[in-house]
């Protein structure tokens, strides 16, 4: 129900750009567009610091996103416009060369002086939906300028997995192993969770109807208590988001 309220509120957005009184001249720097957007990045789970999580052996893991996006302009004066995403992201943490004896048990027959390290790479995949406020703070001519936004994003975990690898069985032996499941066995505090987004970059015109946009972006898991009860507050993301829009 929550998958179906995200995409009937992208397409309400979409079509309020059809009846916005900010209109597209010749003379505006940002225009109404639609278009396509990626973004890879470095993600870490925002609940690391609680008190049942051992940050010791953490690292970052690598993620990414990749959605239909959408400029609606709000104020062509004051060069004021609307971002909408909606799309794909997938965000992972590793526990790096994680000793094997905290999972050994005692009684195995495995010498427990001389013991490997293992790695897990857990990897959360969501559908989210994004929306900010954005603002070309300066600008050079039509062709190059500089934006800032702000917003939230709420994102639905539809599947996770998790590899192990270098894992020692009960004789000794190294395996590796892996581990998935889809949204009906997600647990129901990894479902849903929100972040707030802060984007600062650069908005290049190359044609007339084409527009580069590249940011660095950064993405703050809140806290579930304040948005969605006994959620999951998610991941803290930064990396690097490039927009390809065709303006109209």
């Amino acid at each position: 129900m929550k998958n179906k309220f995200i995409a009937l509120l992208y397409i309400v957005v979409c079509l309020q750009a059809h009846t916005l009184t900010a209109k597209n001249d010749s003379t505006s720097v940002i225009k109404n567009g639609i278009g396509i957007s990626v973004a890879p990045m470095l993600s870490a789970p925002s609940f690391v610091n609680s008190s049942n999580y051992s940050s010791n052996y953490l690292k970052a893991g690598v993620g990414g996103s990749a959605a239909l996006c959408e400029n609606i302009v709000l104020s062509k004066k004051q060069n004021f416009y609307l971002y909408a995403e909606l799309g794909y992201q997938t965000s992972a943490y590793i526990d790096n060369n994680v000793p094997s004896v905290l999972y050994t048990p005692s009684s195995s027959n495995i010498n427990q002086t001389n013991l490997s390290h293992f790695t897990l790479i857990d990897r959360y995949n969501y559908g989210f939906f994004s929306l900010s406020i954005q603002k070309v703070l300066f600008h050079f001519g039509k062709k190059v300028g500089v934006f800032a936004g702000l917003g939230a994003q709420v994102n639905y975990c539809y599947s996770t997995s998790t590899l192990a690898k270098n894992l020692l069985d009960t004789t000794g032996k190294n395996i590796s192993s892996s581990l998935s499941s889809t949204s009906y066995s997600v647990p129901a505090n990894n479902q849903w969770s929100a972040s707030a987004v802060a984007r600062l970059g650069l908005m290049l015109n190359p044609l007339k109807h084409l527009s580069l946009n590249i940011a660095p972006v950064f993405y703050y898991g809140l806290s579930p208590k304040y948005i969605f009860t006994n959620n999951n507050p998610g991941f803290n993301s930064f990396g690097l988001n490039v927009q390809i829009i065709y303006s109209f």
